[in-house]
């Protein structure tokens, strides 16, 4: 069945407020959802629109619909304006000169761990199945087990780039699209005070108010046979306390 609202033949004041009604229904519905409150704003829309045709409201309540709709505007825009706002204060330079960080990543029943090194332009990366990359300006080496014997790769285009860094913020991007899209709220993660952002993607990333590094990344995955369950990584830092030896290459 054809909906009511392609059938109105609207006058040009109609119109106005169709088109008024439209958009309040995108951003309203936006952050309906943001608040968790499950309400039909089309069919609203649609019967407010047959209404006001119908001449069942007078035009007292059309300035009340109207009002209403740039209250729901303006507190729309208040939180736009505020997720830009948290979103830039979370986006602080980090010096990357000196640097230990760990990634902790839970998944269903298996943890692997990395742990990074990072000292005068050289790294070196530990993963917890025994697999060790060691870069610097000149040269790169990969070190893995199979069955109890040492491999070695010494070609930079084979190595894996491991793509970790303590400003990596690639899910809290401060960009206006971003503040549109995600909701942000406040909690305490592993003893850090943090804003938590939300981008109803099934991704929830934590960003510690203070410094911006990122405390923990959660992301919802499902499987085939409908099982679903979070994949959780967490993030732990310290700064200006790798030596020499912490970045030394790594012996055969």
């Amino acid at each position: 069945m054809m909906s009511p609202l392609l059938t109105l033949e609207l006058t040009p004041n109609y119109m106005k407020l169709t088109l008024i009604l439209k958009f309040c229904l995108i951003l309203g519905g936006h952050f309906l959802k943001s608040w968790k409150i499950n309400i039909n704003l089309q069919q609203i829309c649609i019967y407010a629109i047959i209404y006001i045709k119908g001449g069942i409201l007078m035009k007292k309540y059309v300035k009340y619909i109207v009002i209403l709709l740039i209250i729901i505007l303006v507190i729309g825009l208040i939180w736009i304006l505020r997720n830009f706002v948290i979103l830039n204060k979370l986006n602080k330079k980090i010096s990357e000169a000196n640097y230990y960080m760990k990634s902790t990543l839970y998944t269903g029943n298996k943890i692997v761990s990395i742990e990074k090194y990072v000292k005068d332009k050289k790294s070196l990366v530990k993963y917890s199945d025994n697999i060790i990359i060691y870069r610097d300006n000149n040269n790169a080496k990969m070190i893995y087990d199979i069955n109890g014997s040492k491999q070695v790769i010494t070609s930079a285009n084979r190595i894996p780039n491991t793509k970790i860094s303590p400003s990596d913020k690639s899910l809290a991007t401060p960009n206006w699209g971003t503040a549109i899209a995600v909701k942000i709220s406040s909690e305490m993660c592993n003893g850090k005070d943090c804003y938590v952002i939300d981008n109803y993607k099934g991704i929830r990333v934590w960003l510690e108010k203070e410094t911006g590094l990122v405390i923990r990344a959660m992301t919802e995955i499902s499987h085939n046979d409908n099982q679903e369950f979070n994949s959780v990584r967490d993030y732990t830092y310290s700064f200006d306390t790798v030596t020499d030896a912490d970045v030394s290459e790594p012996e055969v």
